[in-house]
């Protein structure tokens, strides 16, 4: 819990600085992004499932009832055989850019945004099927931004992937979709 507390503390100082010296703001916010990165990717043994994670990286236990897109991922680094570590730092980093992305995408204040995000630690730090479900959500944040300006072809591709890695993205995938096929339809149309 200390280290929580202390990782929590840390980031929220660097964030504060950020806002008093707006110049120094986008440094930090790198600097924000990689220490986010290593702590979640580099974890040793946290959330309740890592053992299991890590059994079934390396025996390959589980493989034939997954999401597609984490069985390709998984098998991919174990063809390169890659250790889990670097499994763990994949998820890791590419949940946190997605994140950042989508945060930079919406806000103009994206420390705020981005502190609110490691206030809830159930997020990604906790268990590994946290971090595919965070990776799977992070994408689907940055996805919602293409649907909304109309670039349906990024936006679909960007969401068959969070569906992909962890089935609970299928939910606002299946809602959005709905919503603009009837939404879309009944937009007024613009004449000339």
């Amino acid at each position: 819990m200390f280290f929580y507390l202390f990782f929590v503390f840390s980031v929220s100082l660097l964030m504060w600085l950020g806002y008093l010296y707006p110049d120094k703001n986008k440094l930090l916010q790198w600097f924000v992004f990689v220490i986010v990165v290593a702590v979640a990717g580099l974890r040793e043994y946290v959330g309740y499932d890592y053992a299991s994670y890590v059994d079934w990286y390396i025996n390959g236990k589980r493989d034939d009832n997954i999401e597609f897109g984490y069985l390709q991922i998984m098998n991919m680094f174990r063809y390169l055989n890659l250790s889990y570590h670097f499994l763990f730092f994949f998820f890791s980093f590419t949940s946190c850019l997605f994140l950042f992305l989508g945060i930079k995408k919406y806000t103009e204040n994206q420390n705020f945004a981005f502190l609110i995000f490691l206030l809830l630690p159930e997020l990604f730090l906790t268990s590994f099927s946290s971090i595919r479900q965070s990776f799977s959500v992070s994408v689907c944040f940055y996805a919602f931004y293409y649907l909304m300006n109309r670039k349906h072809t990024i936006y679909l591709l960007l969401m068959l992937l969070a569906v992909s890695v962890h089935y609970s993205a299928f939910m606002p995938f299946s809602t959005s979709v709905c919503a603009t096929i009837l939404f879309e339809n009944r937009s007024p149309k613009l004449t000339t």
